[in-house]
């Protein structure tokens, strides 16, 4: 039941109102301003009934501004004996919802249809507040920045999202000019666009990017989204949304340099290639062409799993588009296919020293034999695994990697014999097996390196040449 609060200094006026009220209402009654305002702090009232005059420290006026300063939501309805033009201006200025004259004779009906309407406002009150809370909330959790700015380019609101993205708070943009955020380079574009939006330029209210600069001198991508609002025909703000994709534009130009880094090392696996042709060619001139021949064979067999590994991997990245989204796969994959074709450079320098003569003291460096390993599995997965789904068969690669010292050779040549070997491994298991790889100490001196597989084995022929 709604709560009624009558304010009045004759007890005689509260007893009536009282009575004939309290079958509707839940009556609360004071005969004094200050015990009026007690009340009004101390409970919720939903509509005040008020003496305009009393006996008292204070007005009936001043308990009306008390009740709208204590509980805003309170309507109050003035009671006065002169209904003066006067009088019921102050009422209304103070915060009064209605006034009824006391002399009336249908006083207590026009006061219950006073009390009803009064109830109704504050219905109508509490429901715009709850929508606009409810909305306040809504904008504040989005992820993007929902900003109102006038015709002049000033900024009237802005959500408390733009301090997560620029560090700004709200109270520093507000009554700003909106351009001031703007990267310099970008103003002239985003003023035009501004215009056009004013001038309800349809075409242009497509959202649009440009740059800002947040309180720490970094800039930010953002998308822009806005359009006019029109009151009373005419356009007297603009309103729109800012979400920030400056993430989006980076991994953009990491992917546009990870695909530009793939055709460098594609170029330059072809480079390798055009040179151990001309070095090929000029084998063949050579008087002992047979024992070159057999040389050429083998370096170009090498040649080709330093192909096979550069060309899988850069066929499963460029068939597999979602990888260049994942930057850090990327990159390990053009380690090794950079790897891959240094391989390659490297076999075309072997093979040109053939003709000059190979310092006895080169140098070799220490090389970590079991993360060498860790590579090579996964620079030939391509063929050991892609490839061989693809032909439905199942290929296994197990390692069993021990606590091993580092080695002293030349990592580019230990990787290259690796890499044969699980190749030419994975060529004896036609309908697919278990490729192992395996490292362990012998004696405390030697390191041991195992590489087995499962399948058909060798015919008597790649014997005789497995290590030429």
């Amino acid at each position: 039941m709604r709560k009624i609060l009558i304010v009045d200094d004759e007890l005689g006026i509260l007893e009536e109102l009282s009575d004939y009220l309290a079958n509707s209402y839940k009556i609360v009654t004071a005969n004094s301003s200050s015990e009026a305002i007690k009340i009004l702090e101390s409970e919720e009232i939903d509509v005040a009934i008020i003496d305009m005059y009393m006996e008292s420290e204070e007005s009936g006026i001043d308990v009306l501004k008390a009740a709208k300063q204590i509980s805003p939501l309170t309507q109050c309805i003035i009671l006065t004996a002169y209904g003066t033009a006067s009088n019921v201006v102050s009422a209304m200025r103070a915060g009064a919802y209605d006034y009824v004259e006391k002399q009336s004779p249908d006083i207590y009906e026009n006061l219950v249809h006073r009390i009803n309407k009064a109830l109704e406002y504050r219905n109508s009150l509490l429901a715009y507040q709850k929508s606009e809370e409810k909305y306040q909330i809504l904008i504040e959790n989005l992820n993007e920045v929902i900003y109102m700015m006038d015709t002049q380019g000033y900024i009237t609101y802005i959500s408390p999202t733009v301090e997560q993205y620029t560090q700004y708070k709200p109270s520093e943009i507000i009554d700003q000019h909106f351009s001031y955020f703007v990267y310099p380079d970008d103003r002239s574009y985003v003023l035009d666009r501004f215009y056009d939006a004013l001038n309800a330029n349809l075409n242009n209210f497509q959202p649009y990017e440009f740059r800002i600069i947040d309180k720490n001198q970094k800039i930010h991508h953002v998308r822009n989204s806005s359009r006019p609002l029109k009151e009373n025909g005419k356009i007297n703000c603009l309103i729109g949304s800012l979400i920030d994709i400056t993430e989006q534009k980076e991994a953009e130009e990491q992917r546009k340099k990870a695909e530009k880094d793939l055709r460098k090392a594609n170029k330059l696996l072809k480079k390798a290639l055009n040179e151990l042709k001309e070095t090929q060619q000029k084998i063949i001139q050579q008087e002992r062409l047979r024992d070159m021949g057999q040389l050429a064979s083998g370096i170009t067999h090498s040649f080709n799993d330093v192909l096979e590994v550069t060309l899988g991997l850069s066929d499963y990245m460029l068939n597999n588009p979602d990888i260049l989204n994942d930057i850090e796969t990327v990159k390990s994959y053009l380690k090794m296919i950079k790897k891959s074709s240094e391989g390659g450079h490297e076999l075309t320098e072997r093979l040109k020293m053939f003709y000059r003569q190979r310092d006895e003291d080169e140098a070799f460096s220490p090389v970590n034999i079991n993360e060498l390993i860790k590579q090579v599995v996964l620079i030939t997965q391509p063929k050991w695994k892609v490839q061989a789904q693809v032909q439905g068969i199942k290929i296994d690669v197990l390692t069993d990697l021990q606590d091993i010292p580092l080695v002293n050779g030349k990592e580019n040549e230990l990787r290259e014999v690796l890499t044969s070997l699980v190749f030419n491994a994975i060529d004896a298991l036609p309908t697919g097996g278990t490729i192992s790889l395996k490292t362990k100490v012998d004696g405390g001196k030697d390191v041991i390196i195992e590489v087995a597989d499962t399948g058909i084995g060798m015919t008597e022929e790649t014997k005789r040449r497995c290590f030429e």
